[in-house]
C-alpha cells in the first residue's frame, strides 16, 4: 500500500468519526514526485466559507492559482534548486515544485480569509491524533509551518522540548527533532512582495543548516 492509499484510509476513518461538513483532503500532492523531496508545508485552514468538500491533491496537480499556492510553489522551487534568482524561473517551474511537496491544514474545514487562532487551536486539540498520524504517513524530512502563530506550532509538535527551539536571527525559530527539521515560518499569503519571503526562507534555511 502506498502513502496515498494510507492517507485515504486515514481520511475515511477521520470523517467516519468526526462527520465534518466540507472536509478537505490534503497530503502528498503527487507521490511519484514527492519521493525525491520529502517536504511538508503545514497551514491553518482552507479559505472556503462555503464549506464544500475537496482535495488539494486534485486541485494542485491540475493548476496553481492564487497567491497562497504560488508562494508555496516558489518557495519549493527555491528549496529544490538552491534558491536561484527569483525572476529566473517561470510559473511552470513553481507548479512542478508545488506538485512535488506534501501539504496539510490543521483544520480540514473551510474558514474565512482571516483565521481565528483560538478556533484553530481547538480544532488541533480535537484532531491532534489524526494530524500526527498524517505527518507520520507522509514522513517528511523538512516541515515548514505556516501557522502564523508559534503557539499553534508548539502545540502540534508538543513532543519537541521547548529548549530545542532555536533562533535563526530572522524572527523565525526552528527545531531539529530526530531526522526532521521543523521551521516556524510565515503564512504564504502574508502581504509582502514574493521576493521578500523567498529570500527570507533562503536565509532561514541556511541558518538552520538545511542541506549542509
Amino acid at each position: 500500500m502506498n502513502k496515498t492509499d494510507q492517507l485515504n484510509q486515514l481520511f475515511d476513518r477521520w470523517q467516519t468519526m468526526r462527520q465534518y461538513v466540507g472536509f478537505k483532503k490534503d497530503g502528498i500532492i503527487n507521490e511519484a514526485l514527492f519521493k525525491s523531496s520529502h517536504i511538508l508545508f503545514v497551514c491553518k485552514e482552507p479559505n472556503d466559507p462555503k464549506q464544500e468538500e475537496g482535495d488539494y491533491r486534485v486541485w494542485w496537480n491540475q493548476e496553481m492559482l492564487y497567491t497562497f499556492s504560488r508562494r508555496i510553489g516558489e518557495w519549493s522551487h527555491g528549496i529544490f534548486n538552491n534558491f536561484p534568482p527569483y525572476e529566473s524561473f517561470k510559473d511552470e517551474d513553481s507548479h512542478l515544485a508545488l506538485r512535488s511537496i506534501a501539504f496539510m491544514n490543521v483544520k480540514k474545514v473551510g474558514g474565512g480569509s482571516t483565521a481565528n487562532h483560538n478556533e484553530i487551536e481547538k480544532w488541533l486539540e480535537r484532531d491532534i491524533t489524526f494530524l500526527k498520524e498524517e505527518i507520520e504517513i507522509i514522513n517528511p524530512k523538512l516541515i515548514i509551518c505556516c501557522l502564523g502563530f508559534s503557539q499553534i506550532t508548539r502545540a502540534l509538535f508538543n513532543e519537541v522540548p521547548e529548549g530545542d527551539w532555536h533562533s535563526t536571527g530572522y524572527g523565525v525559530p526552528y527545531a531539529e527533532f530526530g531526522e526532521r527539521l521543523i521551521v516556524d515560518f510565515y503564512h504564504p499569503s502574508t502581504p509582502a512582495p514574493g521576493v521578500m519571503s523567498y529570500l527570507l526562507l533562503e536565509k532561514v534555511l541556511q541558518q538552520a543548516g538545511y542541506g549542509q
